[in-house]
């Protein structure tokens, strides 16, 4: 090849000789003077995400697997920028050997996730790990260098963004609290037990209704209503850890049950209800009401999270936005 190319037009050229030669390698991106994403690589990244469109029909999935290879290889590219730049860094600092301290963590990282796969999987043998990956067109390879070289991206970015990720005080908080008030609003929320005495099962309605009263004075001398349950429900709480179903407005069953559980209060037992099937008897045990949570300790450490979060994930786009401008990219293939 002449020697006036640079290396992206020598990479240019060299795919599309390969492209007319019908290659088993195929470039699909350059990144700076030598790192170059092949397609194998970027399938195999779409195939570990094949949960996401098997379940799809033809022109959808054919879509979804061009959305997620197009995902894909940007995530990739993404990844061998933030390694390109911290190998600059390190060299720069005279560090580089941090770089083979970094490296030899994420590969011991990277095995142990492999390893727990392979167990997950419960293959007795490195042939039957093999095959299991080839069946969903995977080579043990390429998985482990993505893992490798995700580990060592993840943990360079971390560490950039240590100092450049803002955490949001109180003030903020509380703003944001304010400005936001549908988004802590709640509905009315019940969690409770229930024990159904199937008149089937008795002599007569009264004789359930019997059962039922010595069951409620049991309960109302401190006996655990759980237990109660086991022994005594004759309906579905007994198999469902003696809880009730429903736990929204209009979610209540038997329905005939749902002013009652909505009038209890925490610890609350009803009275033994009738209904044209049998008798119940009903403890709430949690209850939330409808309205805006409070703005307590619990609330504060979500929105804190979730403003840390944004500006996590803000200050990475720039980096990321910044390294992609200088990082000398070129996609050299269209997602097929």
């Amino acid at each position: 090849m002449p020697a006036s190319l640079s290396w992206p037009q020598t990479a240019v050229r060299l795919h599309e000789l390969l492209q007319r030669a019908t290659p088993r390698i195929k470039i699909v991106a350059l990144i700076g003077s030598h790192t170059v994403v092949t397609d194998q690589e970027v399938r195999e990244a779409v195939y570990q995400r094949l949960a996401e469109y098997r379940h799809l029909p033809g022109p959808l999935r054919a879509a979804k697997q061009q959305e997620l290879y197009a995902a894909e290889l940007r995530r990739i590219i993404e990844r061998e920028l933030l390694l390109a730049d911290m190998q600059a860094r390190l060299k720069k600092a005279g560090k580089l050997s941090a770089m083979e301290e970094i490296r030899d963590y994420a590969e011991k990282t990277a095995d142990r996730a492999l390893h727990q796969i392979r167990k997950a999987y419960g293959t007795e043998s490195d042939e039957e790990f093999l095959n299991i990956l080839r069946a969903q067109g995977l080579t043990l390879q390429i998985v482990r260098r993505q893992l490798i070289r995700q580990i060592m991206a993840d943990e360079y970015a971390r560490t950039l963004l240590k100092d450049r990720v803002r955490t949001p005080g109180f003030a903020e908080i509380r703003a944001y609290y304010e400005a936001h008030p549908d988004e802590f609003r709640t509905e009315d929320q019940v969690q409770w037990q229930h024990i159904f005495f199937s008149f089937a099962r008795y002599p007569s309605e009264a004789a359930a209704r019997q059962h039922a009263e010595q069951v409620r004075q049991l309960a109302l001398q401190g006996v655990d209503f759980a237990t109660l349950v086991q022994q005594h429900d004759q309906g579905l709480a007994a198999g469902n850890g003696g809880w009730g179903i429903g736990h929204r407005r209009g979610q209540i069953q038997p329905a005939d049950l749902e002013n009652v559980v909505w009038s209890l209060r925490p610890g609350e037992i009803s009275e033994v209800i009738t209904t044209s099937s049998g008798c119940h008897l009903l403890k709430v045990v949690e209850r939330k009401y409808a309205g805006i949570r409070p703005f307590d300790g619990k609330l504060q450490d979500e929105i804190r999270e979730k403003l840390l979060r944004h500006n996590r994930e803000s200050e990475y786009s720039r980096l990321i936005a910044e390294l992609w401008r200088t990082g000398g990219v070129q996609v050299v293939a269209s997602p097929p």
